[in-house]
């Protein structure tokens, strides 16, 4: 899992904030005992991603961990990822 030291996150996090959306979790499901997969809605407009585009989220004070997109519709502003 990539780890940094909370001051380098937070002062990423406050010089990119315009760059990262703000998304919350809309549903999650068991596809089965070992993959999740986890909706998300929010502001993607202005993002340029594409499915197989690794995206960190940030899981702690200094941990992010890299998922791939599976779905997305930034017109819609919803994104899927499958967490093993």
């Amino acid at each position: 899992m990539p780890k940094a030291p909370k001051w380098l996150n937070d002062t990423l996090e406050g010089l990119m904030a315009s760059k990262m959306p703000v998304i919350r979790v809309t549903e999650t499901s068991f596809l089965n005992p070992f993959l999740k997969k986890v909706c998300f809605e929010g502001d993607l407009s202005g993002q340029n991603f594409e499915l197989g585009y690794a995206i960190s989220i940030r899981v702690s004070d200094t941990e992010y961990r890299n998922y791939t997109a599976s779905f997305s519709d930034t017109q819609r502003g919803i994104m899927e990822i499958i967490v093993h």
